[in-house]
């Protein structure tokens, strides 16, 4: 079978699409829905993913997650893998256009301008999320400025100004020699430590706990903390943000959204 668009189809499907799991088909019916194209072998591999969340009990803690990978245009890109409660399952895209998606290959992703491009995810962290959070981001080519930000009373934020890091309210984490090739850069804020990670491994790790902040504005990409458009040029092909995950659990997490990439020739590890 090829692509899938338009709302034909959706009921009786056969073969492969007999076994997938329920997450798959909500976001399957969610990228027709919202006009975007699909092709079925591209479905299997993010049928796959979930599938592979599940059975290493990371998928409860995922909070908001999306992809710019593996799917036919802008419109099936927008549409999150899994949301939070009672958030839009769609992105709220400012200025981007379809020349700035790549499906597959080395250089898939979605290149930002540096200037004027954003989304945002509709999901304001708590402002008590900072010490029990993971959030990062997978990348095609270099960090580039501000990747990711929000702003609930400090700082939560991540990207390449004066070095590569991840925000935690004050706690700032530092990483050490990020690959300019790209991969998942992550991190992970509790209590007790603030740490930063490269595609799994821990790569820095601040010594003291995150802090938490007050108000809460909307995760934004390709943005800083206060949503500011067009902060990085950067080319993300996934974004996520989780329930504090373990350095084991992030080892885990890696692994799957590697082999996600490696579906699509988008891999960098």
């Amino acid at each position: 079978m090829g692509a899938l668009s338009g709302m034909s189809g959706l009921s009786g499907l056969s073969g492969v699409m007999g076994g997938l799991d329920p997450d798959t088909i909500l976001w399957r019916d969610a990228v027709i829905a919202n006009s975007g194209t699909v092709s079925t072998s591209s479905i299997s591999s993010f049928d796959n993913f979930f599938k592979g969340l599940k059975a290493d009990a990371l998928w409860p803690k995922i909070i908001d997650m999306g992809a710019f990978v593996g799917v036919g245009n802008l419109n099936a890109a927008m549409v999150k893998l899994k949301t939070a409660p009672s958030v839009s399952r769609i992105l709220t895209n400012t200025n981007f256009v379809g020349g700035d998606y790549t499906p597959t290959g080395a250089s898939a992703g979605l290149l930002g301008n540096g200037t004027s491009k954003k989304l945002g995810t509709n999901y304001a962290p708590s402002s008590a999320n900072n010490t029990n959070l993971s959030y990062g981001f997978y990348l095609t080519n270099a960090m580039n400025n501000l990747v990711m930000g929000a702003r609930n009373g400090s700082v939560l934020q991540a990207g390449d100004a004066a070095g590569e890091h991840f925000h935690f309210g004050s706690a700032r984490v530092n990483l050490v020699a990020a690959p300019a090739s790209g991969g998942l850069f992550s991190g992970s804020g509790s209590a007790s430590n603030s740490k930063g990670f490269v595609n799994g491994s821990l790569n820095a790790s601040l010594g003291s706990g995150a802090t938490n902040g007050g108000s809460t504005t909307d995760w934004t990409i390709f943005t800083n903390r206060a949503g500011i458009a067009g902060e990085s040029n950067s080319r993300p092909t996934f974004y996520f943000t989780a329930t504090v995950f373990s350095d084991a659990e992030q080892l885990l997490f890696s692994n799957r959204v590697n082999a996600l990439m490696t579906a699509f020739g988008a891999n960098k590890y």
